[in-house]
C-alpha cells in the first residue's frame, strides 16, 4: 500500500523469499489480491482516489547538460560494485555459518544473533 502498486510489492516480497530458496510464487494471486486490497483500504482512509500516487510532468529539465548522463551512468556503476561487494562479503558470513552448522532451522535464533554480530562489524 505504500507504494500505491499493488503488483510491486508481492512480486518483491516473493522475489526476496525465493533468494533464500523459498519459493512462494505460488501464492502469487493471493499477494496481489491482499496488495489491492490494501492500496484500496489505504486509499479510502486517506481520502485519497484510486489512480498512481506519483505523477510526472512535461517540464523539461531547464539546466541538464549531457555530461549529466554520464555521472548517472557513473554512480549507477558505483553502486553496483558496492552491491557486488556486499554479494561477496554476505558470501563469506553463508560460509562461515555452514562450517559452525548454522543453516539448519532449527538454529534459526543462534543464526539471527550472530548476523547481528556481523551487521555491526560491517
Amino acid at each position: 500500500a505504500l507504494f500505491g502498486c499493488p503488483l510491486g510489492g508481492p512480486l518483491f516480497a516473493l522475489e526476496v523469499n525465493s533468494r533464500f530458496g523459498i519459493e512462494y510464487f505460488e501464492h502469487t494471486v493471493e499477494t496481489v489480491f491482499s496488495a489491492t486490497v490494501s492500496v484500496m483500504v489505504m486509499r479510502f482512509l486517506s481520502g485519497g482516489v484510486m489512480e498512481s500516487i506519483w505523477s510526472f510532468s512535461d517540464v523539461k529539465l531547464a539546466n541538464g547538460q549531457p555530461t549529466d548522463i554520464l555521472l548517472g551512468a557513473a554512480l549507477g556503476l558505483l553502486g553496483a560494485l558496492v552491491t557486488t561487494a556486499y554479494g561477496a562479503w554476505l558470501s563469506q558470513v553463508l560460509k562461515v555459518f555452514d562450517y559452525l552448522g548454522l543453516l539448519d532451522n532449527k538454529f534459526a535464533v543462534r543464526r539471527a544473533l550472530l548476523a547481528t554480530c556481523f551487521i555491526a562489524v560491517l
